[in-house]
């Protein structure tokens, strides 16, 4: 990592995602990603990669909080996001998977959008990230 990457860009206060809070594509409903942490313009997550192979880029996200018997409990649906970093965390030397990590920024949501994203920081977030 080279020093100007160390430089914190962040504008918003970050949360630590709570336990079962995950990202999907809107697109691929079947795949969750962990949410590493969240604020209210944007989120990291982490997942897991075939070498070259990126998380699905679609155009929105969803953030679901799910409960331990896979239920969904809360959501927030249809984000609209760009990335902002895609970076490899872990290589894990016997195999071809890697573990990743990826942050995004969140566009334009609409009033709904961001009352839904406040509720969930407020009730499905640990202390500052």
């Amino acid at each position: 990592m080279n020093r100007s990457e160390l430089i914190e860009r962040r504008k918003n206060e970050r949360f630590q995602a709570g336990r079962d809070t995950f990202v999907r594509s809107s697109s691929n409903r079947q795949k969750y990603w962990k949410i590493i942490d969240i604020s209210k313009c944007g989120l990291a997550f982490r997942y897991v990669s075939k070498g070259r192979e990126k998380w699905d880029r679609s155009h929105e996200l969803d953030i679901v909080k799910r409960s331990t018997s896979r239920e969904t409990l809360f959501s927030v649906r249809k984000i609209p996001f760009k990335s902002v970093s895609d970076f490899k965390i872990v290589k894990e030397p016997v195999s071809h998977f890697e573990i990743r990590r990826c942050s995004i920024q969140f566009g334009k949501l609409t009033d709904y959008q961001i009352s839904r994203l406040e509720s969930f920081i407020q009730n499905h977030t640990l202390a500052e990230a």
